[in-house]
């Protein structure tokens, strides 16, 4: 006796990219290449008296300490897939969607990251500063040299 099975299969779209990690430090992978594009180190922080949440109250946020897209991978949304994968870390965290970070190139110190978050939804606790980087991306322009040191960056909505 002959009993011949048919199953549908479901065909699954395999993301581009793979993030894994250990639950505080992430890498990226290339799924169709299987190289490696980045890494992310976050910590989920209690903040007191912050002047950009401006709570009384200790509340829960999540820090990245660390972004870093291999040069090649820059430029491809990489980075966006980070900050994407960090506010669903956030949630799980406890953080309620809130993150912060050091805006800060220390590679190359002279190539400040300020427009990168600024694009990704985060802000200065300066409006002019906000403002000032606001313009640099609507005109493609550098950012002044003053401003190319740390600037600590709230994502601004959650």
């Amino acid at each position: 006796m002959n009993i011949n099975f048919l199953a549908s299969v479901k065909l699954v779209k395999i993301p581009a990219r793979l993030i894994y990690g250990n639950g505080l430090k992430f890498n990226m992978a290339d799924t169709r290449s299987g190289k490696y594009l980045g890494k992310m180190k976050v910590t989920p922080m209690t903040l007191v008296n912050n002047p950009f949440y401006k709570n009384s109250k200790p509340i829960k946020s999540l820090y990245i300490n660390d972004l870093w897209i291999i040069p090649f991978a820059r430029r491809h949304n990489a980075g966006a897939e980070f900050v994407k994968f960090a506010k669903y870390l956030s949630k799980k965290n406890n953080c309620e969607g809130r993150i912060y970070t050091l805006a800060y190139n220390y590679e190359n110190p002279g190539t400040p990251p300020h427009k990168f978050w600024r694009k990704m939804g985060f802000a200065s606790t300066s409006k002019e500063e906000n403002l000032i980087l606001d313009e640099a991306i609507k005109n493609h322009a550098s950012i002044p040299a003053d401003m190319c040191m740390g600037t600590t960056m709230f994502l601004e909505k959650f």
